[in-house]
């Protein structure tokens, strides 16, 4: 496909979107506010839980995990941290309000709400480990390519940072995230 054909399509994409775009710049973002989710929303894993549990201990950030899992929602309660279904008012509010989006496999992680105002919110990327199988750049249905490209055009950036185990892995995730090296973050595991 020809750029100016890609150019044309993502504008045709930020046309459709348009309405989304405007609610999400009436909404005020709090940059104390950080979401978290991992796995679809049904795991309380990986990258995620240890930032959020982290987070949680500091002063000024309100750390709240979203997902689809009772077994989590209970947890957590049970923990006193703060949880909400993707799909509770509390959950929706929070994920159109939030400042800070942290993810661990993908955008789906998080409630679509979260991406409402993408320019306004910090999109973190924390991955779910090391790569140390063979990861294919150009795996997937057509489906999910088509509905990548829709997202990303819509959305206007991939992720604003990209934590990386080592350096090792940074060529990688330039290539599978879309994303200038500036915006990779060597932090170890």
């Amino acid at each position: 496909m020809n750029n100016f054909l890609i150019k044309l399509l993502s504008f045709g994409i930020k046309i459709i979107f348009l309405p989304i775009s405007l609610i999400g710049i009436l909404i005020p973002k709090k940059k104390n506010i950080w979401i978290f989710g991992a796995w679809s929303g049904g795991s309380y894993s990986d990258n995620s839980r240890a930032l959020f549990e982290f987070a949680n201990n500091k002063k000024g950030i309100r750390a709240i995990w979203l997902t689809k899992n009772k077994k989590i929602i209970t947890l957590l309660k049970e923990k006193k941290m703060e949880v909400y279904s993707f799909f509770s008012p509390k959950g929706f509010y929070f994920s159109l309000i939030s400042g800070v989006a942290v993810m661990s496999t993908s955008w789906i992680d998080l409630p679509i709400s979260s991406f409402f105002s993408p320019s306004k919110t910090k999109l973190i990327q924390l991955w779910h480990g090391t790569p140390l199988k063979r990861m294919d750049l150009k795996a997937g249905s057509l489906v999910k390519k088509i509905l990548r490209f829709i997202f990303l055009a819509y959305m206007g950036k991939e992720y604003d940072m990209v934590i990386s185990a080592s350096e090792r892995n940074v060529t990688l995730y330039e290539k599978i995230f879309c994303i200038n090296k500036e915006k990779i973050k060597i932090t170890g595991q």
